[in-house]
């Protein structure tokens, strides 16, 4: 039996001229199967859901779908997606199996990059307030640092963590 989710999300844009804020809410999109994540670009333009039947989707402001990723059959779900602060890239998990991650170039709604370094499966990441790198953790104890160049991401550290699994990475959001 397929679950029929309806996924909800407001966006909503403040007036320089009166400082108020209007929202809309409407229903974007109907999934036949769960949503493992959403994700919502810093300045509103774009929406990202990971659903478990391995689709990513991105859609614009005006709730059209732009991009459809669909995952192979054969491994587990996309469950982790975000936008970078710029709102120029959007990072999935699981791009083309349990150990690759998918970068989205938003401009030309192309992958840009495919990111190879964990050894097991993926299951957590997340990127730098200010976008200049990420962390990825896996099974088995496995953490990546990842470093954004000019050319993309790219290995800076790795972290193993003995009888570990890595389950959840968050960079601080201070400004110290």
């Amino acid at each position: 039996m397929l679950l029929l989710a309806g996924i909800f999300c407001v966006f909503g844009a403040a007036s320089a001229e009166d400082n108020s804020f209007s929202a809309v809410q409407s229903k974007i999109v109907s999934l036949d199967n769960w949503a493992n994540d959403i994700a919502y670009s810093a300045f509103g333009n774009y929406v990202a859901i990971a659903s478990r039947d391995n689709h990513v989707r991105v859609l614009s402001s005006d709730l059209r779908q732009i991009y459809i990723h669909r995952g192979r059959d054969d491994y587990s779900s996309t469950s982790v997606i975000d936008f970078t602060p710029e709102e120029d890239f959007l990072i999935f998990l699981k791009y083309e199996s349990e150990k690759a991650i998918g970068v989205l170039d938003l401009e030309n709604l192309e992958i840009s990059d495919r990111l190879i370094g964990h050894k097991n499966q993926l299951v957590c990441m997340d990127i730098s307030p200010d976008g200049r790198f990420m962390a990825s953790g896996a099974y088995k104890g496995e953490l990546i640092i990842w470093h954004r160049t000019a050319e993309g991401f790219e290995i800076d550290q790795e972290i193993s963590i003995e009888g570990s699994n890595i389950l959840k990475v968050v960079f601080s959001r201070s400004e110290e």
